[in-house]
C-alpha cells in the first residue's frame, strides 16, 4: 500500500496552528475541534482504543 500526505500549508498538520497570547502562552486553533455534527469523527477515537475527551 503506498500512502500520500498532503499538506495545505509549510506546517506539520496542515491545519495545525498556534496563536501566542499576550503572557508568551500559546493557544491551539488547529483541527483538534470538532463539533456535534461530525458524529464519524466523534466516533474514531473509541474504534482506535484511544482516549477522547469531550
Amino acid at each position: 500500500m503506498t500512502v500520500r500526505a498532503l499538506e495545505a500549508r509549510a506546517l506539520v498538520g496542515g491545519r495545525t496552528w498556534n496563536a501566542e497570547l499576550g503572557d508568551g502562552s500559546a493557544l491551539e486553533l488547529g483541527g483538534e475541534w470538532v463539533g456535534p455534527g461530525q458524529r464519524e469523527i466523534m466516533r474514531l477515537p473509541a474504534t482506535l482504543n484511544v482516549p477522547f475527551a469531550r
